[in-house]
């Protein structure tokens, strides 16, 4: 029976299980990919999700912005403190994949930390590299997430040309001009039709993005990863 404001409620004791439950099917899989490392003679890359603790998803556009601190006692910044669990949560993960030699590489992706944009993923990349992370997080490319928000996903390439280490080819289409339900989809399904932008089959003529710009690119950068038709 959750309360009618939170339909997700979750009880503390609960979140706990699902969290060390996850936790131990995450570590799982990391011994599994550095099996396969050395059964195979190549760098598996385990490519994943990891959320946006905190709440940090909801805070990317405010309006009214929330005050940095009231009645002379600062507030912290929800964004710095997701990242801040991140490195707490997964750190465990991440020094297993030291371990194994492999990395852990997040798909850029709305609801995550790191959204589809250059900015948060560059925000993503510090706060674990400073964290001591650097050799084992990476990126799991995937231009479907970033073209419908106005980003390139060939600068992408350029800007993270050593962290990518996974990729996937998917395509998506995206509204050329006005659209009923905007490219935030008006709080209709995934798939709507009046959504601003929808998934598609990818290198057809509806596709945003260019298949052939990207192995290029990929290409031209010296990238030698799997890439994998979602």
């Amino acid at each position: 029976s959750p309360p009618r404001t939170d339909p997700y409620f979750v009880p503390e004791e609960v979140g706990k299980l699902v969290h060390a439950e996850a936790r131990a099917d995450l570590l799982a899989c990391v011994r599994y990919a550095g099996h396969l490392s050395k059964l195979q003679n190549r760098k598996v890359a385990l490519p994943g999700f990891v959320g946006s603790p905190a709440g940090c998803w909801s805070h990317w556009f405010l309006f009214p912005p929330l005050p940095t601190s009231m009645d002379g006692y600062d507030i912290p910044d929800v964004r710095q403190v997701s990242l801040e669990l991140l490195v707490e949560r997964f750190g465990p993960i991440w020094d297993l994949c030291k371990q194994y030699g492999i990395t852990f590489d997040l798909e850029c992706h709305p609801s995550e930390r790191a959204m589809g944009d250059i900015e948060s993923a560059t925000d993503y990349l510090k706060a674990m590299d400073d964290a001591g992370f650097a050799d084992v997080v990476g990126f799991n490319l995937d231009g479907s997430h970033m073209e419908w928000q106005g980003v390139s996903v060939i600068e992408f390439i350029l800007e993270f040309a050593d962290r990518i280490h996974c990729a996937h080819v998917k395509g998506v289409w995206v509204a050329r001009e006005h659209c009923r339900g905007g490219r935030l989809g008006g709080h209709r399904p995934m798939g709507y039709w009046t959504n601003g932008w929808n998934f598609v089959t990818a290198g057809t003529a509806r596709d945003a993005n260019s298949l052939e710009d990207i192995f290029i690119e990929l290409n031209r950068v010296g990238y030698d990863g799997a890439v994998s038709i979602e």
